[in-house]
């Protein structure tokens, strides 16, 4: 979970991803030395579940966020502060939609190989490629989304960090033992 989403964006060239997670990955790997070190200093505890609760109120509120921006482009809100999208826009996306229709028919009809196709396919790839960048308009869904995926992603990420310090903190304190029994128990 930690990996493979840095392996992607660094394929892709997801230029935000990678800041973030190597931002996120600075300060978890910080929070993790701090929860091992011998010996522990006495707010150290205290200061890592204050902050792991700071990210899970964090998390939680950019995915709410993220969610209801979501929701309000998806009921048209977005077109009612931003206005009507470019006819640019609207060109490209309804081009990009019947050249994937068209090539999902060719390829369940087997004749995506024919030279006559490929040539088609060619000649709509170029009129996309040509639309692709002549329009900016703000979208709620797009900041939704990536602020959900960031809310969850990284509360998620955040959930088995804190987990990891909670256990090396209890067992550094003696609440915990690898075999079972704690060498300690909690005063009550």
């Amino acid at each position: 979970l930690w990996a493979f989403p840095i392996i992607i964006s660094i394929q892709l060239r997801y230029w935000r991803m990678m800041f973030v997670w190597t931002v996120f990955t600075m300060i978890f790997g910080t929070l993790l030395n701090m929860s091992r070190s011998k010996p522990m200093n006495r707010k150290t505890p205290r200061f890592l579940y204050s902050w792991f609760y700071f990210l899970y109120k964090f998390t939680n509120i950019l995915s709410i966020v993220g969610y209801v921006l979501f929701l309000a482009d998806f009921f048209g809100l977005g077109i009612l502060i931003f206005g009507q999208h470019p006819k640019e826009e609207r060109e490209y996306r309804n081009k990009l939609l019947h050249h994937q229709h068209e090539a999902h028919l060719h390829a369940v009809h087997g004749d995506n190989n024919l030279e006559s196709v490929q040539e088609e396919m060619k000649h709509e790839r170029e009129e996309l490629i040509e639309l692709q960048h002549g329009y900016h308009h703000i979208h709620f869904s797009d900041i939704g989304i990536y602020l959900l995926f960031y809310g969850l992603y990284y509360g998620v990420l955040a959930r088995d960090t804190a987990q990891l310090c909670a256990n090396w903190i209890s067992s550094a304190l003696g609440f915990f033992n690898p075999s079972g029994f704690p060498r300690r128990r909690v005063p009550t």
